[in-house]
């Protein structure tokens, strides 16, 4: 018995209305993992419908499902392409991402322009700052727009933060006479927020993520509780069973209960993203009610005590979005919001609404 998740539309468009504060254009929406595990196809077609006319996906076979759900976006591919895949992005009018030194001099063939991304201090992907000197250097390389990654975004007073932007302001300098329209790239969800970065002497292009989605993007959650919510996922009581004093809970016994309890079976597990770390911590609520969720989760179920109150089998069990909160939920898993959403099963009933 599948669990549903809940996808509120209205909600999706409101968190967007908080990014962009009344200029859309100002704002792309990143939409990779399937738009972070809630479905590309309606979130994106909503977003389009309010003024969101650019996307990030991560890879190619991302872009390529997100140009036949809208045909004219602007679509960015965060991971650029590998020697295989260059045909495919130019014949879907995908907008490589460019990260290396090679995908540089291959893109400079297409003589197309492309996004360049700077390596200002994450580590990951990205062209160091030697290299993109060396490759802004060349006549032959359009650049429409620099980006970067902050690292540590999620704690704005860091001072690693303004290090960042400082690296890529440089950069920006050195290509600015040679292309004096070329954007920025650099405030992700939780600097768009925090108002970390002011690039008002150039154009700029923020990446909103997980606040679309209705999670924070911070490592205390203050900023991300004025985000609406927009994922509820739930699931039903299958079974009630009356165990006594002693009695081992789920696989390797890993809870007793130590009075005669009523306990109530979930018909929801890993495998539809319950995480696995929720074993024997956390909670989920029924009519309001919290219960704490006991022994081990299996792929298809879970256990709540729910002794001493009025629970049936059939009663819808909140797993998070409201009571408890997806914040909640990735604390008690140790884990983050984004992790909770991506990792939503296949098997989840998905309702869209407004």
């Amino acid at each position: 018995m599948a669990g549903k998740l809940n996808i509120n539309l209205a909600a999706i468009e409101q968190n967007y209305s908080k990014l962009h504060r009344g200029d859309p254009s100002s704002v792309a929406a990143v939409v990779k993992a399937n738009a972070y595990g809630l479905g590309i196809e309606p979130i994106s077609k909503r977003l389009w419908a309010v003024g969101c006319k650019e996307f990030f996906v991560a890879e190619v076979s991302e872009g390529v499902t997100l140009r036949t759900i809208l045909p004219t976006a602007r679509i960015y591919v965060l991971e650029g392409f590998s020697r295989d895949q260059i045909e495919i992005v130019v014949k879907n009018d995908l907008i490589p991402v460019l990260n290396t030194p090679e995908q540089c001099r291959r893109w400079i063939e297409i003589g197309e322009s492309a996004v360049v991304h700077l390596d200002t201090g994450m580590e990951r992907l990205g062209l160091s700052i030697e290299e993109f000197v060396e490759m802004s250097s060349s006549n032959r390389l359009k650049i429409e727009m620099l980006m970067s990654h902050f690292a540590r975004a999620d704690e704005p007073d860091h001072p690693f933060n303004q290090t960042q932007v400082n690296r890529l302001l440089d950069a920006h300098r050195l290509i600015k006479e040679r292309f004096p329209f070329v954007r920025i790239s650099l405030n992700n969800s939780a600097a768009c927020l925090a108002g970390m970065s002011d690039f008002s002497d150039c154009g700029t292009l923020v990446r909103g993520g997980i606040a679309l989605y209705g999670g924070s993007p911070f490592r205390t959650s203050e900023k991300g509780d004025r985000l609406a919510t927009v994922a509820s996922l739930s699931a039903r009581v299958i079974q009630i069973r009356r165990v006594k004093a002693g009695a081992g809970l789920g696989y390797g016994s890993t809870f007793s209960v130590d009075q005669n309890s009523d306990i109530a079976i979930v018909g929801l597990g890993y495998a539809d993203g319950l995480p696995r770390s929720l074993s024997n911590k956390g909670h989920c609520t029924i009519n309001g009610k919290r219960f704490s969720i006991r022994g081990t989760i299996s792929m298809d179920t879970f256990h709540l005590d729910v002794s001493d109150a009025e629970v049936s089998v059939g009663d819808v069990v909140q797993i998070f979005g409201g009571a408890p909160t997806l914040r909640e939920v990735a604390d008690h898993a140790g884990t983050i919001d984004y992790e909770i959403l991506t990792g939503l099963g296949h098997r989840l009933e998905r309702v869209y609404f407004d």
